[in-house]
């Protein structure tokens, strides 16, 4: 281990590995790994393993025998790999090092945040979304991201971030740093008025139910108003089920599964938003447009200007008062929300990695 700093990540996904590099810039000594593309050596241990089934299977158990197999497997995966950890620095000097894992809440790296927090290596937890949000209907998968965190340091992008940390998942504020998101610079906020050109992202597919009637109530809008709608699916989203409301109506265009985000943003082809269920609500305001937000059965409770709507009426309300609202206002309000919930201008992470 002759770098300073090592940071991995456990997907092939050129942004995770983008995030972490522009979190790095500037800072000397450091190696990125991707743990995919190592190529781990794994011995036989039968006493490892004879006791890892004796935990699993020689005690009463809530589980079925599948799941006890796959918890016992698993087992014996981590196990055989943090033996290969103590082995392989068995005798190097780790003094001084840090260790910045895309998520060390997960899988590998929550592993290797342990191993490495013995060995007096600095470890640190970085956010790579909008996470630890309050949940009002049903906690999904995501929580994983708050209450797993045992590296020494967390790293957040916003206040916002900071707070819920502490008041959701007890987090210790002496450990908590406000570096801010490097990939959103400060910016003057210019949002338009016009309402013509909308565009809808739509949340995961487990909010499906709900995305499909926030589908049926645009497209009457559509219609009645004359607006335009482009439609952007979650990537996992099964398409279909949105395809009967959208081909029904002229003015709805559903994007392709290749439409990026940030190239929806970036085309300039919009001039306001909605979003149901997902982040790309703060990513619209970043790149000027009004955003407003479908809240029947909403789950993600982000924090934001007063911008919710519940059925036709309020929609329209929402749309009138944003048109007729002070400009300076609106923009200074989007501006102080980007700053608490996505760090938008705050980058600190060289004064902590140097």
């Amino acid at each position: 281990m002759h770098h300073r700093i090592i940071s991995t990540v456990i997907s092939k996904r050129k942004d995770y590995k983008d995030l972490i590099d522009s979190l790095l810039v500037g800072v000397e000594g450091w190696q990125h790994i991707p743990l995919l593309e190592l190529k781990p050596s794994f011995a036989f241990h039968p006493l490892l393993i004879a006791k890892i089934f004796f935990f699993v299977f020689g005690k009463k158990r809530p589980e079925t025998l599948k799941e006890k197999m796959l918890l016992a497997t698993s087992l014996v995966y981590y196990a055989n790999i943090l033996l290969s950890l103590r082995k392989g620095f068995k005798n190097i000097d780790l003094s001084g090092k840090k260790y910045v894992p895309f998520n060390s809440a997960y899988d590998l790296e929550a592993l290797f945040v342990q191993f490495f927090k013995q060995k007096k290596v600095q470890t640190y937890h970085i956010c790579h979304g909008v996470t630890y949000i309050p949940y009002k209907t049903f906690i999904p998968i995501d929580v994983v991201n708050g209450e797993n965190i045992t590296a020494d340091t967390i790293l957040v992008w916003g206040n916002s971030f900071k707070e819920n940390l502490i008041k959701i998942y007890n987090q210790d504020p002496e450990h908590i740093i406000i570096c801010g998101n490097p990939k959103y610079q400060m910016k003057d906020i210019k949002v338009s008025q016009t309402f013509k050109r909308g565009i809808v992202f739509l949340g995961r597919p487990v909010y499906d139910a709900d995305n499909k009637e926030l589908l049926k109530l645009i497209g009457k809008i559509a219609e009645e108003q004359n607006i335009h709608f482009s439609v952007k699916a979650h990537p996992t989203s099964n398409q279909e089920m949105f395809k009967e409301v959208i081909k029904a109506n002229e003015k709805l265009l559903l994007l392709s599964r290749d439409n990026t985000v940030i190239d929806i943003l970036h085309s300039g082809q919009y001039d306001f938003a909605v979003a149901y269920n997902t982040t790309a609500y703060y990513e619209a305001m970043y790149y000027n447009m009004v955003c407003l937000r479908y809240g029947i059965n909403e789950n993600e409770a982000y924090d934001g200007p007063d911008d919710k709507f519940y059925d036709e009426a309020s929609l329209l309300i929402q749309i009138e008062k944003y048109k007729r609202k002070d400009l300076s206002s609106v923009n200074q309000e989007i501006t102080e929300t980007l700053i608490d919930n996505f760090g938008m201008g705050i980058n600190r992470y060289k004064e902590y990695f140097q």
